[in-house]
């Protein structure tokens, strides 16, 4: 068996779920329905999303889900790879998480979930952004060099590169005529 135990919320490529489009052809009249394949989402917060309950306790349910032919009667199969919101329930399913170099969560509760890899990761960005903030600002400046524009600029302004601009008829006749975007 391959049984994990969901501790967030997940979008799964679940083989059962389809959506379906139904539109009527303006021509025909006739209605033409389009089967989709959609990722089914399970939050084990949700009553109704639980897939087990223990006995005797109405309160605490759990969504087990597994690959094809590795599971119970009312897990649901998925396919893919776990993620690190799946706790292995089983030595094959501990054995498939290990190739990952995540750690599972290990609960809903609050605790596990600060502690889940997304929360980690999260936290990483945000060091890493207040990290690169922080060096921005202590860089040394050019007080001459100005971003984006020459506001502020005090020397003179750069030189077209287009060259100076000339009016009036032109020595070399018909191909400056169309240089310019006039046919001759």
């Amino acid at each position: 068996m391959a049984r994990w135990k969901l501790t967030e919320p997940h979008y799964l490529s679940v083989p059962s779920e389809r959506w379906e489009h139904t539109t009527t052809d303006s021509r025909t009249g006739k209605p033409i329905r389009k089967m989709y394949r959609v990722p089914k989402h399970l939050d084990p917060r949700l009553e109704d999303d639980w897939t087990h309950r223990p006995e005797n306790n109405n309160m605490d349910g759990e969504i087990i889900v597994c690959w094809e032919g590795k599971g119970k009667e009312r897990d649901i199969i998925f396919e893919g790879n776990p993620t690190p919101g799946m706790l292995p329930l089983d030595d094959e399913a501990k054995e498939v998480s290990s190739r990952f170099s995540w750690t599972p969560t290990q609960g809903i509760d609050e605790d596990s979930q600060r502690q889940s890899f997304y929360a980690r990761l999260g936290d990483t960005l945000i060091d890493q952004m207040t990290e690169l903030k922080v060096a921005r600002e202590t860089a040394p400046s050019n007080p001459g060099l100005v971003h984006g524009n020459h506001a502020g600029h005090d020397g003179p302004e750069p030189a077209d590169p287009r060259g100076p601009c000339r009016e009036g008829p032109s020595r070399s006749g018909a191909g400056a005529n169309h240089r310019r975007g006039r046919a001759s």
